[in-house]
């Protein structure tokens, strides 16, 4: 029962660390499109609608 808690506090982590790297990604894709609005960069506009 215990190797069995354990290795589901593995998973819980491993899938913790997907959330992170998933929701950092969209950070930086926001950040991306906030900088590109700042700097006035349209004509390398991507049609994401």
């Amino acid at each position: 029962m215990y190797g069995e808690t354990k290795f589901a506090q593995l998973l819980r982590e491993r899938f913790s660390n997907l959330f992170f790297i998933a929701r950092f990604a969209i950070d930086l894709n926001q950040l991306q499109e906030v900088v590109n609005k700042a700097l006035g960069i349209n004509q390398t506009h991507r049609n994401t609608s």
